[in-house]
C-alpha cells in the first residue's frame, strides 16, 4: 500500500513539475475558483451563509493547490540546486549592483537615511508599539542621536567598502548590522516598513565568496599570487537562498488573502476599495488619483486581483522550474509596476534584486580571463547557516502572520476594506481668528505616508478605548505649526469619511485635541 502511494505521488510530481503541468494546474485552479464561487453565490442568498461557504471552498481549494504545488516543486528545487551554475563573476557583479544602488542613492540623496530615521528618535516613548518577539529591544538597545550617528557613519563607510570589495566579509557584515539598527528605529513606531530584504540579502552575501572577482581583495590576492576560487556550488548557493526568500515574500500575502476572506477578497468590490483606501492615504482627503481609473472597470480590477493571488502563491513553483522561470520574473515585474502605477507602492530594492536572475557570466564583457579550477574549496557553511535560518524563521513568521523585525510577513492587504474610514483632520487658527484646514503634507514628509497613517490609526484606536496620547498629538501639531507660521492654534478632529473619491464631502467631526503656539 505504501509503495503504491509513493509511486502515485511520484507520478503526479513528474507530470505537474513540467511547464505544461504547472500552467495547467494554475489554469485549472482559476477555472475551479470562478465556477465554484459564482455557483455558491447563486445557491445561497443569505449573505453570511454565502460568505462562510465560499470561505470554506476557498480555503480547501488553496490548501489542495498548495499541496500539489509542493509535490511538484520539491523535485524542481533539487534539480535547480544540481543544475544551476553560477560563477565568481555572477556573484561579484550582483554584489557591485546591490551595493552600487546604495552608493548612488547616497550620492544623489545624501539625507535619505537621516530623513527616514531622525524624526522618530524625537518621538515620545509612548508612541512606540512593541513588535512581536522584540519587545526587549528598545529596553536594552540605546535609541538616541549619538548611537544613530555612530551607526550611520559605519553604514555609509561600509556601503563603499562592500562595493569596492575591501575586507569584504567584514564590510558587508558591518553594513548588515548597522542597517538593522537604523531601520529598527522607525519600525518601533506603529508601522513595520517591509524593507527586511535589505538586510537579508547582504547577510547571505557576507558569508559568500562574492569578492573573488572585481574587488580590491581579489586584486591584492592576485598581486601576491594567492588567487582564490571556490566551487561552482559556493557561487550558486547564495542566489538560491535569495530566490527562495523572494518567493516567501510573495507567497504568504497571497495565501492570507484567500485564507482570511476567501475569494470575496478578489471577486467583490474589495480590490476597488483597497485602491480607494490607498488613494485616500496618499493625498489630503484622498486627492491622489492614478493616471487611469481602473476602479471604474469591475472586470479589469477583479482580473487584477485574480492575477495577484495566483502570482503570489505560484511564484516559487514557477521560479524553480527552468522552463517557467521567465514567466515568474515577468509576472513579478508586472505586479510591482502595477502596484506602483495604481497604488504608488514600489519595492525598489526588491525589484533591483531581480538582477540576481541574470547570468552575468554569459556576457563577454564579464568573461573570465583565464581558466580556473572551480573544485578547490566548498566553504558553504556560513551561507547555509544564514540562508536556512532566514528561510525557516520567515516561514514561521509567515504562518503566524507576524509583522516584526528582522523576520516578518510581508504586507498581506488581506482585509475586506469598507467604504468609509475614520481619519484625523487638522484645523489651524490664525492670529486673525480665521480657521483653515491644514493639509497632511508636512506629516507625510516627516514620517512618510504609510507610517504616519499607522500612527493616526493608533491614535484613533486609543481614542475608542478612552485613551489619549497627548504627547504624540502635541508633536504632530507642532509639526503643523512649523510648516505654517501663520498658525497660532491647531485643533485635531476625528472624522468618518468615505474613501470613494466621488463621495467625499464635509462630515460631522469630533474634537479630540487642541494646542496653541507658545
Amino acid at each position: 500500500m505504501l509503495f503504491w502511494i509513493v509511486n502515485w505521488i511520484n507520478t503526479i510530481s513528474d507530470r505537474i513539475s513540467t511547464k505544461r503541468g504547472i500552467l495547467l494546474l494554475l489554469t485549472g485552479l482559476l477555472s475551479i475558483w470562478l465556477i465554484g464561487y459564482y455557483l455558491i453565490s447563486y445557491i445561497y442568498i443569505d449573505d453570511w451563509i454565502r460568505f462562510t461557504r465560499q470561505l470554506y471552498f476557498s480555503r480547501f481549494t488553496i490548501l489542495l493547490a498548495i499541496l500539489i504545488m509542493v509535490i511538484a516543486t520539491v523535485p524542481n528545487i533539487r534539480k535547480t540546486i544540481s543544475e544551476t551554475k553560477r560563477t565568481a563573476t555572477d556573484l561579484a557583479v550582483f554584489r557591485i549592483l546591490f551595493f552600487g544602488f546604495f552608493a548612488i542613492g547616497l550620492i544623489i540623496y545624501p539625507n535619505s537615511i537621516s530623513d527616514q530615521i531622525t524624526p522618530f528618535i524625537d518621538l515620545p516613548e509612548s508612541a512606540q508599539v512593541a513588535l512581536p518577539f522584540m519587545g526587549w529591544y528598545p529596553k536594552l538597545i540605546p535609541i538616541n542621536h549619538f548611537a544613530y550617528r555612530v551607526f550611520s557613519l559605519l553604514f555609509y563607510i561600509s556601503i563603499f567598502t562592500s562595493l569596492l570589495g575591501i575586507k569584504t566579509r567584514w564590510s558587508i557584515s558591518i553594513f548588515t548590522i548597522s542597517l538593522f539598527y537604523l531601520f529598527m528605529i522607525p519600525n518601533l513606531y506603529g508601522k513595520v516598513n517591509h524593507n527586511h530584504h535589505l538586510i537579508w540579502f547582504p547577510a547571505i552575501l557576507a558569508f559568500s565568496p562574492c569578492a573573488d572577482r572585481f574587488s580590491i581583495d581579489a586584486f591584492l590576492r592576485n598581486r601576491k599570487g594567492l588567487s582564490k576560487r571556490h566551487s561552482t556550488k559556493s557561487y550558486t548557493l547564495p542566489f538560491l537562498f535569495i530566490w527562495g526568500l523572494i518567493g516567501i515574500i510573495y507567497f504568504f500575502p497571497g495565501f492570507w488573502k484567500i485564507w482570511s476572506n476567501g475569494l470575496d477578497w478578489v471577486l467583490t468590490d474589495n480590490i476597488r476599495n483597497q485602491m480607494y483606501y490607498k488613494w485616500f492615504q496618499l493625498g489630503d482627503s484622498g486627492s491622489w488619483l492614478p493616471f487611469f481609473r481602473v476602479d471604474q472597470h469591475p472586470i479589469l480590477y477583479k482580473g487584477i486581483g485574480l492575477f495577484t493571488v495566483l502570482f503570489e502563491i505560484s511564484f516559487i513553483p514557477l521560479l524553480f522550474n527552468k522552463s517557467t522561470r521567465k514567466i515568474a520574473i515577468a509576472s513579478g515585474l508586472l505586479f510591482h509596476f502595477g502596484t506602483w502605477l495604481f497604488m504608488n507602492i514600489f519595492f525598489v530594492v526588491l525589484v533591483w534584486s531581480y538582477l540576481s536572475f541574470v547570468k552575468w557570466s554569459n556576457f563577454s564583457f564579464f568573461a573570465e580571463t583565464k581558466e580556473v579550477n572551480t573544485d578547490l574549496k566548498e566553504e558553504n557553511w556560513g551561507v547555509k547557516i544564514v540562508g536556512i535560518t532566514l528561510i525557516l524563521f520567515n516561514l514561521l513568521f509567515g504562518l503566524g502572520k507576524w509583522y516584526s523585525y528582522p523576520f516578518t510577513t510581508y504586507p498581506t492587504f488581506d482585509s475586506i476594506v469598507q467604504d468609509e474610514t475614520f481619519h484625523l483632520i487638522y484645523e489651524g487658527k490664525t492670529k486673525n481668528g480665521e480657521l483653515i484646514r491644514l493639509p497632511n503634507k508636512a506629516l507625510h514628509d516627516k514620517f512618510t505616508s504609510p507610517r504616519y497613517w499607522e500612527m493616526e490609526n493608533d491614535i484613533i484606536e486609543n481614542r475608542n478605548k478612552n485613551k489619549s496620547d497627548s504627547l504624540l498629538l502635541k508633536q504632530l501639531c507642532d509639526i503643523q505649526m512649523i510648516s505654517d507660521h501663520s498658525i497660532d492654534q491647531v485643533n485635531v478632529f476625528i472624522e468618518l469619511q468615505s474613501i470613494i473619491p466621488e463621495k467625499r464631502q464635509e462630515r460631522p467631526k469630533e474634537l479630540i485635541y487642541s494646542t496653541i503656539r507658545r
